[in-house]
């Protein structure tokens, strides 16, 4: 790397994790928005559960596409590591996760080179079930492409990187990196100039792909990639029916009517959402066309989050943590039936079994949401269906 590519990367790779860093504290203001609930207690089952449901990814694997994901997730934590060292070589070039030893580090490599080959075929399996066998709770959406396209993006930029400089005689484990050594033929009849030239374009896109992946995650349908392994050992250890306990006394409120008035475990249940649709899949109500979809109204109390949290944090310190005073009026209703609040219809709907909890991945709560809605139209606007 030459010390001008070393200096541009070096800005770069500081202003984007800066950028990035602002945005998970914005997150994390959002999720304080909402009121206190004490989710510290039972810390080792907590913590036993997040290793189980989190990385082990029980849940997950329950249903047959879950391996796909289970192998993308795995995958992942491999490339972090290694991706790791790319950011940081980038900003100081000699350095590298060797010191670890040179069999370690080897093995690391390994890993890398054959994860990045299973990530991609694995992105290929979920373009293909997305566009070609698309199963009705999954949806198309250009978000899930864009992210798709990023990650193959990746592990081709990957490969082509470590295969020219394989070629060059620059990779120092290319021993290590079957995959990256056989894709070196790819370089036959180059020469080594333009080799040189393929290794450094390769490298840039890796490198912008990265940065840009960064800072598109707080703001994509895979936020859950920060957010669902803290919902993990935050769950709840009642049972999926249970219903949220009210409290009778004077100067008190009845129900929800505004998002700030959750806690703040479920304004981390709307950002933890993976989208996956298998509460969709699993409820009564949508599976007899009735109009609830309990991932649409997770989506839609993200959305009310957002839209809300964004314009209440302008007017507050940037280093603010405390939740909503409840004087506060959201500009947009949590309860009316436009794109970012939860329908009435929606709400009645539901006939509160649980299915939707029992099979999310990530322990999202979406029943005691939908009783905290029911209670604000029953008991302080005397509203709810006539039978």
């Amino acid at each position: 790397m030459s010390p001008l590519e070393n200096f541009i990367f070096a800005l770069l790779c500081i202003g984007a994790v800066l950028f990035f860093l602002r945005n998970v504290f914005r997150l994390l203001a959002m999720i304080c928005l909402g009121r206190w609930e004490n989710r510290f207690d039972h810390l080792w089952s907590r913590f036993g559960g997040m290793l189980v449901y989190g990385f082990g990814q029980l849940r997950v694997v329950s249903e047959k596409f879950g391996i796909n994901h289970f192998l993308l997730f795995w995958g992942f934590i491999v490339l972090v590591v290694v991706n790791s060292e790319f950011f940081i070589a980038g900003v100081f070039p000699k350095f590298s996760w060797n010191f670890i030893g040179d069999i370690p580090y080897g093995l690391l490599m390994f890993c890398a080179d054959i994860m990045s080959f299973v990530v991609l075929i694995c992105v290929l399996i979920a373009l293909f079930r997305r566009i070609v066998v698309r199963p009705a709770h999954i949806d198309s959406t250009y978000d899930a492409y864009l992210i798709l396209s990023l990650v193959g993006s990746l592990m081709i930029a990957f490969y082509g990187m470590n295969a020219a400089e394989a070629k060059l005689g620059t990779l120092e484990t290319a021993s290590w990196m079957p995959i990256s050594q056989s894709l070196q033929a790819l370089y036959s009849g180059v020469s080594l100039n333009t080799t040189h030239v393929y290794a450094r374009v390769f490298w840039w896109i890796h490198a912008l792909i990265l940065l840009f992946f960064l800072n598109y995650l707080p703001y994509s349908k895979h936020l859950h990639i920060l957010t669902s392994l803290p919902n993990c050992f935050f769950r709840s250890f009642e049972p999926v029916t249970t219903v949220p306990r009210l409290t009778f006394k004077k100067g008190l409120r009845f129900g929800i009517s505004k998002i700030f008035q959750f806690r703040w475990k479920d304004l981390l249940d709307f950002l933890a959402c993976t989208e996956c649709g298998r509460c969709q899949k699993a409820c009564p109500a949508h599976a007899t066309e009735k109009p609830l979809n309990p991932k649409q109204i997770i989506h839609q109390g993200k959305l009310n989050l957002f839209a809300n949290g964004r314009e209440l944090l302008k007017t507050r310190p940037a280093d603010t943590l405390a939740s909503a005073p409840e004087s506060v009026e959201p500009a947009i209703p949590l309860i009316n039936g436009r794109e970012e609040s939860v329908s009435r219809e929606a709400i009645w709907s539901c006939t509160t079994c649980g299915a939707c909890m029992q099979k999310c991945p990530v322990f999202i709560e979406h029943v005691p949401k939908i009783i905290e809605m029911r209670r604000h139209l029953v008991m302080e606007k005397s509203d709810f269906p006539q039978e």
